[in-house]
């Protein structure tokens, strides 16, 4: 296993990843604002150093990206997950990608990791993997769609 930054090599997989995540976890959620336009969410990765692939072989098995946030009471940048899945038959390894990423974002000079829990019935094993690894719980956020 060995961590990557976003190449267009491995969109494919990236690709299929990111409708396994839209599959799983956002049925039922407002389509306005989660739609699954694969093709804009890959855009994004283009040229960033804030997306991390999980690589096995030859093939992309995880992907975590995120963007830059810069707190408003001092300078310290935080980097705030947007996306993040593992194929399920490495899940076993998310720990240690989170970990990895975590350090990479340390040497880029990140004071703070920012990971979302979406509300579904699988978050419980994500909030129980972070309290694990020594996050602390922050907040709960709501979505309403305002219209176009």
């Amino acid at each position: 296993m060995n961590i990557e930054h976003y190449s267009p090599k491995y969109k494919e997989d990236v690709t299929r990843l990111i409708g396994l995540f839209h599959e799983q976890y956002l049925q039922g959620v407002d389509k306005d604002i989660y739609g699954a336009n694969v093709e804009h969410t890959i855009a994004q990765f283009e040229g960033s150093d804030k997306a991390f692939l999980m690589i096995s072989g030859d093939k992309c098995v995880g992907v975590i990206a995120g963007l830059e946030i810069k707190s408003y009471l001092n300078d310290h940048r935080i980097f705030s997950e947007i996306f993040w899945f593992i194929d399920k038959p490495y899940g076993v390894f998310a720990p240690w990608f989170v970990a990895e990423v975590e350090k990479r974002l340390k040497e880029m000079g990140y004071r703070a990791v920012v990971m979302a829990v979406l509300a579904s019935d699988k978050s419980s094993k994500l909030r129980k993997m972070y309290e694990a690894m020594d996050y602390k719980y922050l907040e709960c956020h709501y979505l309403k769609t305002l219209g176009a």
